[in-house]
């Protein structure tokens, strides 16, 4: 089959791109013996990269016979590229440059946001208090809970929030809006899945080809990569992981209606409620309440270690059906106290045993998503194969478009 000449222009831009990138300081010389391209293409791709900004030159790098060769990195501050994460009851902006470092991040409350209109009116206001110039956005990523692909009988179109969120805009196809409001491309993604592939892209985990994430927050969640990928699933609801039943006796319900899920127990509201039925009155923070934990005040401590408990079950479940190199955890349960982490990477490496799986904390800390959130844009910058689905127009169009 002829492939078209802008087509295999474009791939091996990005290749040649993306090879920069990893390397972090590379010579042309680098570049074609990593990507088997031949010297004038690359010196000729990487020159059109340094006229349109992307990459800069950084000095000479070690030699012996002939020339010092020229060292190349990416300029990160060439463009940004915008993440939201869109939670239960607070919105995070974050604006990244190109290798997904925070330059500015701000957070508000959803709790009067009712309509798309005044949601889009809120992010203007974060991202101009942020000092985000609109010229140099590359796209804006949006990542919440929920499945981006309901039921085909439900109401719900692919890309809408989960109604759970805010039920008077859940519905709205967001990626669309946004994109009619800032002229850049927008991605919409599951939460989990969004921070699975920023770890994959800029985190901990970019020597990994199969991955899993675990957000435990309000809500829990998993995000699965396979082959460096989100893997999805059938139907795009892979990695609704509070549903994995794991008490047959029942115990809390979970909004599934069933009960034994791991949503029931294994994240904070969930450890709210057991405390509640215990009789404990909760109006404090629950930095309080996890440290009275940690120290073994009863109930937290029973409570708080049967939801982790219970959470390293559901991991290892994961890893013995997924088989991932790393675990890698994130969200508000595993930030109120070093003891949870403690306790479920204890939990997990007995339950593998003989097996070690690294369990680490996310590279992003409270960012973990909304960073994720902005690799959707990054990611259509660096790979290739994203040209697959793309149309000889779209692929002929700038770089800087995508």
């Amino acid at each position: 089959m002829r492939v078209e000449a802008s087509i295999l222009r474009k791939l091996n831009e990005r290749r040649v791109l993306n090879a920069i990138r990893v390397g972090k300081t590379v010579s042309r010389a680098d570049i074609q013996r990593k990507l088997s391209i031949t010297m004038p293409t690359v010196s000729k791709i990487v020159d059109e990269l340094i006229t349109q900004g992307w990459v800069m030159e950084v000095g000479t790098g070690d030699f012996t016979l002939g020339r010092p060769p020229v060292m190349l990195e990416i300029n990160p501050s060439s463009a940004v590229a915008i993440g939201i994460d869109i939670g239960r009851f607070c919105i995070r902006v974050v604006s990244v440059n190109l290798l997904a470092q925070v330059i500015a991040q701000k957070e508000t409350s959803v709790e009067d946001i009712g309509t798309v209109d005044e949601l889009l009116s809120r992010v203007d206001l974060m991202l101009v208090s942020m000092g985000v110039d609109p010229s140099g956005v590359l796209g804006i990523g949006i990542a919440s809970p929920g499945s981006r692909n309901p039921h085909p009988d439900s109401p719900q179109r692919p890309g809408t929030l989960d109604e759970h969120i805010a039920h008077r805009w859940h519905r709205a196809a967001l990626d669309e809006y946004f994109t009619r409001r800032y002229g850049v491309p927008s991605w919409m993604e599951n939460d989990a899945n969004a921070a699975v592939l920023g770890e994959i892209w800029f985190g901990s985990a970019q020597s990994c080809n199969h991955l899993v994430f675990v957000f435990a927050d309000e809500g829990l969640g998993a995000g699965i990569a396979v082959n460096g990928s989100i893997y999805t699933g059938e139907s795009n609801v892979a990695g609704e992981f509070a549903h994995m039943i794991v008490n047959l006796d029942g115990g809390i319900q979970c909004e599934c209606k069933r009960p034994g899920c791991l949503g029931g127990v294994a994240h904070l509201r969930g450890i709210r409620e057991e405390l509640r039925q215990s009789g404990m009155d909760l109006e404090e923070e629950l930095f309080s309440v996890f440290a009275r934990g940690a120290s073994g005040h009863e109930p937290e401590y029973s409570v708080i270690c049967r939801a982790v408990d219970y959470l390293a079950i559901g991991i290892f479940n994961l890893i013995q059906v997924i088989d991932p190199s790393h675990v890698i955890v994130g969200g508000g349960m595993f930030r109120l106290d070093p003891f949870v982490l403690k306790r479920l990477n204890e939990r997990v490496q007995e339950l593998c045993y003989p097996k070690r799986i690294p369990l680490l904390e996310s590279s992003f800390g409270v960012n973990a998503v909304a960073v994720g959130a902005a690799t959707l844009v990054l990611q259509h910058l660096y790979d290739h194969t994203k040209l697959v689905n793309l149309t000889v127009e779209r692929v002929d169009e700038p770089l800087v478009r995508l």
